[in-house]
Parts: structure tokens; C-alpha cells; sequence
């Protein structure tokens, strides 16, 4: 009898550290062997969707993410990082094209010297480097996240993962075997596009600065692009200029003009734009409209509407609204099919003029119609266009998805060089749909640790237990 109860009570332990082997065991599989990985969530937030997949067969060249801290410091970051390393490990698996690393910067300062395009002064968002031979880009927070404002402590909190999107964008543009050219005039006192060239070099555009003064716009020239200068184009940069738009009637040219918000005199680029039936009106839009108004502390800091047939395909999200702060008018002297509005105020806006006295009325100049804020014109395969708004540049509003700044400015670059983008959309995943309703990291750990831990140590005590009781009666 006592044998049978030491047999029954061996047999129960055995089966209780089986029990609890498998399933460390089943964890340490899972962790080296992401693909193993069960996704109870509602969204199938750790599982690459299926347009992803469909992407990741397409790619066929050797593409790096490196993560920019450990993989320990990353995962445990929160759900959406935890949800990120999952899929990237997961792209790893499978397309053996893509790999990832993982690498602390505090660690190894050298690391940045190996990619000198990137600012590195500010790298507190920037989340991982993508790169594929010798291109590269960063993705930062706003790149894979997107976000929410909370007014009470005016701080950003991350509302959904967009990163299967970032990822094969990402992907697309490292690895882009042609492109286009888009040449910077300098020494203009021109004011700052730094962040607009990262995001254009980041979309797969090679980006130079010339001194047209003093050089010729080199032959592959895709775009020539001249921001917010503070002085006038010399008599022989503007022939450069006008000789390229001329030659582009029949090979394709792009002049791409973005005034100063201050009353800057530039009579040689009015002849230009003159030419193509465009100008820079004496002032800057406000609004009157509070729907149009970012703030209600400015009537200058205002939202654009779209022209909504050109410059569109392409862009992700059109209900996302483009911001233009202290613009310029742009007026257009001859109405043609030639030339078209791309951005424009609500009817109820007005310019503020700079010889404005003190006896000026807002009501004076309201238009009754919308103000353009931005326009295209095209003399054969040769294009002008002017974007009234330097500030709709600056980095701030070009970094804030809740604006389409970024995006609708590189979809006009894409559109006029022909530029093919990567035809997926992903829909963004959010942890609000979080079947088990954890929505954060330290709640998922506590469930893993349980299930992992608590569960079968309370197995094996209990087993212990039995054995004790049954020994003794």
C-alpha cells in the first residue's frame, strides 16, 4: 500500500516538473523563434499583416534596421516597442534579406561617425537606423507612431503603431536604385531647410547646394529649389536659372520657389515667375475663419485646404490637413489650365499688406474668395511651382503627423520626377484593442511572469503537499 502511495506521489512530481519544463522550455523557444509566438490580441497586433508579407516577398536586397538601444532596454520600453521588436524579428524570419541588430549608443559613440547625414545632436526620438549598401535613414518616434496631445501637461502619448508602413517605406527608399536630384541654391541668405533635405534624402532624392552664382546646374538635375532667400538672385545666377527651365521645355524641369515671410525684393525671380504667369503678393494670408485657425492666438498660423485633383494620388491620408503659417499669397496674373492652385485659404481670409498704417481695417480685405497659397504652372514639360509658406518647412511641423506637411511636400517632389512610391498602405494597429485588455508593458510582464512562474511553482507546491499528506496518513 505505502508503495503504491510513493509510486502515485513520484509519478505526480515527475509529471509536475515535466509540466513546468515544457513550459519554459516553450518560452525560451518562443523568444528565440518569434514566429512560434501565440497572438491572443484583438488587432493581431504581434503578427505581420498580410499586405506586409505580400511586400516583403517583392524585397530582394540585403536591408539592415539597427535599433538604437539594447533589445533588453527596447522591449521592455512599453507594449508598442515590445509589439515592434516582435515584428522585426518577425520581417527577419521571414525574408532572410532583412536583418536587425541592436546597439547602445552610449556604448559605442563611434557608431554615428559611420553615418554623418544624420543629426545626431538631437537623437532622443530616434528609435532605429534602416539602411541597405550605402543609403540610410533614420526612424524617429513620429515615423512609427502616431499620437495623441495631452493639453493638461502638453505632452504627446502614443495612440497607435504605424510601423509595418514605416518599415516597408523605409525599406523602398534605402534600397532605390535611381534617383532624382533636387539642387539647393546657397549663399542667398536663405533661410533653414535642413530638416525638408533629411526627409527628402530619406525618401530617396539625392540633395545638393550650389552657389548658382558661381555654378552651373549640373545636367541631371531633377529640381532646382530656392528658399526664403533674403536677397535677389544675381543677373547671372537667374540666367542659369532661366537657361535650365528653358532646355526643360522638352527634358523636364522643376523650379521650386518658396518666398520669405518678410518683404524681401527679388525683381530678377518676379521675371521669372512673371513667365509662367505667377507672382508673390505684397503681405501675408490671415483668417478669419476659426475652423482654419491652428490657434486662436494668431490669425497667421492657419490650415490649407487641398485642390483636390492634383498633387493627391499618393498621398496616404488626405483628411489630414496641410498647416501654412504666415504665408504669402500667391497670385496667379492669367488664369489657364496651365497653372493651378495646389493649397488655398477659405473664402473668408484676407492679406495683410506690409505698408499696412494705423488706420487699417481687417474687414477692408476680406476676399469673399480663396487666397492661394500655392500653385503650379507648367510651359510645356517645364514647371514653377510656388509655396507661399517658408514656416510650413520648419521642422517642428514637417516632425508632427498631425499634420500632412512631410507628406503632402514629398508627394509634390515624388509627382513631378514621375517618382514611383511603395504601392502598400497598413493600417496603423492600436492596443486599444487589446483582447486580454493589457495595454501596457508592465501588465503583459506580470501576465508572462504568472503563467510562466507562479502557475506551475503553485503546481509543483501543491503536488509537494499531496505527497507530505499522503506519506503520513
Amino acid at each position: 500500500m505505502k508503495n503504491k502511495k510513493l509510486s502515485s506521489a513520484i509519478f505526480t512530481l515527475l509529471l509536475v516538473l515535466v509540466l513546468v519544463g515544457v513550459n519554459i522550455g516553450a518560452s525560451a523557444l518562443v523568444e528565440k523563434y518569434p514566429s512560434m509566438q501565440m497572438d491572443f490580441t484583438i488587432g493581431k497586433n504581434f503578427e505581420l499583416s498580410s499586405q506586409m508579407e505580400k511586400y516583403l516577398d517583392t524585397v530582394e536586397t540585403d536591408t539592415k534596421f539597427t535599433v538604437l538601444m539594447t533589445e533588453e532596454a527596447f522591449d521592455s520600453s512599453g507594449a508598442y516597442y515590445m509589439q515592434i521588436n516582435t515584428l522585426l524579428k518577425k520581417m527577419a524570419l521571414y525574408n532572410s534579406h532583412i536583418t536587425a541588430e541592436y546597439v547602445n549608443l552610449n556604448n559605442t559613440p563611434t557608431f554615428s561617425e559611420n553615418y554623418p547625414q544624420i543629426n545626431w545632436d538631437d537623437a532622443t526620438e530616434y528609435l532605429m537606423l534602416v539602411e541597405s549598401g550605402e543609403n540610410y535613414l533614420i526612424l524617429d518616434m513620429d515615423d512609427v507612431f502616431e499620437s495623441g496631445i495631452d493639453y493638461s501637461t502638453l505632452s504627446k502619448y502614443i495612440t497607435a503603431s504605424k510601423f509595418e508602413q514605416a518599415a516597408a517605406t523605409a525599406i523602398y527608399n534605402v534600397t532605390a536604385t535611381e534617383k532624382p536630384k533636387a539642387v539647393f541654391i546657397k549663399d542667398v541668405g536663405e533661410g533653414d531647410y535642413s530638416r525638408f533635405t533629411t526627409i527628402l534624402r530619406d525618401n530617396a532624392f539625392d540633395v545638393e547646394e550650389i552657389n548658382l552664382t558661381t555654378t552651373d546646374i549640373p545636367d541631371d538635375t531633377d529640381f532646382v529649389v530656392l528658399f526664403a532667400p533674403s536677397v535677389d538672385l544675381t543677373e547671372q545666377a537667374a540666367n542659369r536659372l532661366t537657361d535650365y527651365l528653358e532646355q526643360g521645355k522638352e527634358n523636364g524641369a522643376n523650379f521650386i520657389y518658396i518666398p520669405s515671410y518678410e518683404n524681401v525684393s527679388c525683381p530678377n525671380v518676379d521675371k521669372i515667375l512673371e513667365k509662367y504667369s505667377l507672382s508673390i503678393g505684397s503681405g501675408i494670408v490671415f483668417e478669419t475663419d476659426s475652423t482654419y485657425l491652428v490657434s486662436s492666438e494668431s490669425f497667421y498660423i492657419t490650415l490649407a485646404d487641398y485642390n483636390g485633383k492634383i498633387f493627391m494620388d499618393g498621398l496616404v491620408n488626405q483628411n489630414v490637413p496641410v498647416i501654412s503659417p504666415y504665408s504669402r499669397p500667391v497670385e496667379i496674373i492669367e488664369e489657364s489650365e496651365s497653372v493651378q492652385g495646389m493649397l488655398y485659404s477659405s473664402p473668408t481670409a484676407g492679406v495683410y499688406p506690409f505698408d499696412a498704417g494705423e488706420d487699417f481695417n481687417y474687414e477692408d480685405v476680406i476676399s469673399d474668395e480663396e487666397i492661394p497659397l500655392a500653385a503650379i504652372s507648367s510651359i510645356e514639360n517645364s514647371n514653377t511651382v510656388v509655396i507661399g509658406s517658408c514656416d510650413a518647412f520648419a521642422e517642428a511641423l514637417l516632425n508632427n503627423g498631425s499634420y500632412n506637411n512631410s507628406a503632402y511636400f514629398v508627394n509634390v517632389f515624388n509627382t513631378l520626377a514621375e517618382k514611383e512610391s511603395p504601392d502598400i498602405v497598413i493600417e496603423s494597429k492600436s492596443f486599444s484593442a487589446y483582447g486580454l485588455g493589457l495595454t501596457s508593458y508592465s501588465q503583459v510582464a506580470v501576465l508572462s511572469f504568472v503563467l510562466r512562474f507562479v502557475i506551475p511553482a503553485l503546481i509543483l507546491i501543491f503536488g509537494i503537499v499531496v505527497f507530505i499528506r499522503r506519506r503520513n496518513k
